[in-house]
């Protein structure tokens, strides 16, 4: 795995074991000693893990290669894999660097075109009805600090009020299929974050016409090539993104 979290887990601190108490003036001469050993590694897990990380690594940058070909037209799908990729996997605690980035660029998308959508007339907004719910749900469930999400939800729920009531419809439902699984037909459970990323995961689907991600299991290799692509369309869509998001409100609206 990578060298920043694998070499930790590989040993534990060993239980102190009991030992004759010093006697007399020794006792100030006595120092704690920490000993540790080596932990069983499951070297099929860490390969999983590790192609896992390979995975995900390959889902972000077709998204953003889906921008760098085809522009502002590939907008809504690029933001429908990000946040798919979000909701299949525990970025948080499979490699919290590429959690940061998918929910960098994935925030930075959304928040400009949601920008650029307030600019429009009502009538021509309405066309964005739909992906702006979607951005509502997004927002809702992915853990942005609330203080820079509310705003921007806000600033959705003003351009199409029921934004709230269909996330609560479509998060009800959620909720209904996991109690009747669960063989509590009836019962309302309380939210976690599966819920939300089940929620997501089905939105997401919605954007990606037809694509889920049994279609990224082939991954390119590790090594140089692999890191250079994905830095470079790293780079290239963080410095275009309002150019990006711009030019898909100007093609969806036909202005």
């Amino acid at each position: 795995m990578r060298s920043q979290s694998c070499y930790v887990k590989m040993l534990q601190e060993k239980t102190p074991s009991a030992s004759p108490e010093p006697m007399g003036d020794e006792k100030d001469d006595v120092k704690p000693r920490s000993e540790y050993e080596l932990i069983d590694l499951d070297l099929q897990e860490l390969r999983d893990r590790y192609s896992d990380v390979l995975r995900q690594a390959y889902m972000l940058d077709e998204a953003l290669d889906l921008l760098k070909k085809e522009g502002g037209l590939a907008l809504a799908r690029s933001i429908g894999l990000l946040s798919l990729l979000w909701a299949h996997y525990n970025l948080d605690t499979d490699y919290r660097f590429r959690h940061n980035e998918v929910l960098l660029v994935l925030s930075s998308l959304m928040f400009n075109t949601v920008s650029s959508i307030e600019l429009l007339n009502a009538s021509t907004q309405a066309a964005f009805r739909e992906l702006c719910e979607y951005f509502y749900i997004v927002l809702h469930c992915v853990e942005w600090p609330k203080g820079w999400k509310l705003p921007l939800q806000n600033r959705i729920k003003t351009m199409f009020p029921h934004a709230q009531s269909l996330l609560d419809a479509e998060m009800a439902q959620v909720l209904k299929e996991r109690a009747e699984k669960e063989g509590a037909p009836g019962v309302t459970p309380m939210i976690n974050s599966a819920d939300q990323k089940q929620l997501v995961r089905q939105r997401s689907l919605m954007h990606l016409d037809g694509k889920s991600v049994d279609d990224f299991r082939e991954h390119p290799p590790a090594g140089e090539a692999f890191f250079e692509r994905h830095r470079s369309l790293w780079l290239w869509t963080m410095s275009n993104e309002k150019v990006l998001a711009q030019e898909f409100v100007n093609l969806a609206s036909g202005t």
